[in-house]
This record gives structure tokens, C-alpha cells and sequence, in this order.
């Protein structure tokens, strides 16, 4: 229930409703690329470190256990240093380091991090509890902050039969305005790109990349989501498309306003 639960709370889609439909195909500027280039988001932030303190266990009577998988987009940044918290009701209930020896891993490209939290509480079970699942990077030095609702059951362990890998970038301090982009793309039959592994796809305020998709080659014959970050609502965007095969940048000329929720964006190569 909890991991189910808090997927829908901290996904980035939303309801119809909510969706911007730009219907326009748009045309765009070509330019060289380079065989280095590397289009990345830019995560450093400059937040002070928590002072948790680990709560009185003697003033509660039941606890849960809570195991975290970190994103795979912030564990490459993981240290020793990083702390992780739970709040319910906005009191501290847990406090954990990494589980394991970060600096020890075996796959710094890809590696898994996890936090146990025994959260404790005296309300568990009786009702539906107001949370929150505090990551403060020590590296990043940056907070992420994701807010859910669970009616926990005492003594009992989440994330351990379904993982439990909160979207903690869509809680960024730094980051607060999060954008579901559609990009539906159409193939002119003239097209001379070819597909690549070593195509992106990036959505850039100015030179600050916001939303990259990596090493993907079907950008020409399907649609695709992405989520974008913005510092505050109403910042112009751009969508570029690198293509390895011919090593050329599109960088497409109608612009994509950041706002809360979701944006359909339709282009044609």
C-alpha cells in the first residue's frame, strides 16, 4: 500500500485537465555537436545540513520500518555524510545514514543505496498519518523534501517485498517546480537522422540543462516523457535533440514555458 500509494502522490503526472495541448509542429535550428559532449542537470545547491537528533524512543510505543532504495539519479552522489529522515505530523520520528558502506560500493556508475528507518509513533494503526521523507545530500548539499499519507501498520517492514524508491527529485530544494513534458514527435519522410545509442534528448533554460533523457534512440518513432525542472514557474525553455549518427544538435525553435503539471509539445524532424 505504501509504496503504491506514495507513487501516485509523487508522480509527475496529472489529470487531463491539467495538460497544456500545443498543437504546433515545430521547426528548429541545426548545429554541430561535439563526440564529448555531455548534457547533465545540475544538482549542486547550497543548503545548510540537518541537525536531526535521533527521537526518545521511550515516549512511543509502536514503530514501522521503512526501507529506502535512493533514486538512481542521486545515489551516483551518495557519501557516508548523507542523512535521511521521517516526520509524521511534522515531528521527527527517524533519523538513518546510509545503510551500508557507501565509499565501499562495487558499482560507482550504477550504484543501489539504501536507508532502514525504524520510525516510531503512537498513533499507528488508529489513523491515517500526515508524513514526510526528508534526503539531505552531503554532497549535493542540498534537502529533498516528499510528503504522503499511510495508515502505517504497526511492526511492520515497507520496502522489502516491493521496492520502495521515492522520487526524491521532485522534492528538490533547488528545483521546486517540476513539468511532465510530452514530446510527440512526427518523421518527415525527406529525414535523413538515423537512430543512435548515443542520442539525447534535453530540455535547457539558456545553457542549464532541466530534463535529459540519455542514450535514447527512439526519439524519431514514438512519443516520450520527461520531467523538467524549474527554479520558479514562468521560466522559457528550449528542447534540443542531439544526434549522434550525424553529431548535430536541433535545438527547436517554439519555446516551452515551465509551469506546474503536465505540456504536450509537438515537433517534426
Amino acid at each position: 500500500m505504501l509504496v503504491a500509494a506514495l507513487t501516485m502522490l509523487w508522480s509527475c503526472s496529472s489529470s487531463d485537465d491539467d495538460e497544456k495541448n500545443e498543437s504546433h509542429e515545430n521547426s528548429y535550428v541545426e548545429t554541430p555537436g561535439s563526440e564529448t559532449l555531455q548534457w547533465v542537470i545540475d544538482w549542486y545547491a547550497d543548503d545548510v545540513a540537518p541537525d536531526w537528533q535521533s527521537p526518545e524512543t521511550s515516549s512511543f510505543e509502536n514503530w514501522v520500518i521503512l526501507m529506502v532504495q535512493l533514486q538512481p539519479e542521486l545515489a551516483t552522489y551518495a557519501t557516508n555524510g548523507d542523512m535521511m529522515a521521517v516526520l509524521i505530523n511534522d515531528q521527527l520520528r527517524s533519523v538513518a545514514h546510509p545503510a551500508t558502506d557507501v565509499s565501499k560500493s562495487t558499482d560507482y556508475d550504477d550504484p543501489t543505496i539504501y536507508f532502514i528507518l525504524k520510525v516510531y509513533g503512537n498513533e499507528f494503526a488508529s489513523k491515517t498519518q500526515n508524513f514526510k521523507i526528508k534526503y539531505y545530500s552531503a554532497y549535493l548539499h542540498q534537502m529533498f523534501t516528499l510528503s504522503g499519507e499511510e495508515k502505517f501498520v504497526p511492526e511492520k517492514v515497507y520496502g522489502v517485498d516491493e521496492d520502495f524508491i521515492p522520487a526524491f527529485t521532485q522534492g528538490s530544494s533547488k528545483y521546486p517546480v517540476v513539468m511532465t513534458l510530452n514530446v510527440n514527435p512526427t518523421r518527415s519522410p525527406e529525414s535523413d537522422l538515423k537512430l543512435s545509442e548515443g542520442d539525447m534528448l534535453g530540455v535547457f533554460v539558456g545553457d542549464e540543462c532541466r530534463g535529459i533523457l540519455l542514450g535514447y534512440n527512439k526519439m524519431l518513432s514514438q512519443p516520450v516523457t520527461l520531467p523538467v525542472y524549474g527554479k520558479q514557474a514562468g521560466e522559457v525553455a528550449t528542447l534540443r535533440y542531439y544526434n549522434a549518427a550525424k553529431n548535430v544538435i536541433l535545438s527547436f525553435k517554439q519555446p516551452i514555458t515551465i509551469t506546474e503539471g503536465n505540456q504536450s509539445y509537438n515537433i517534426k524532424f
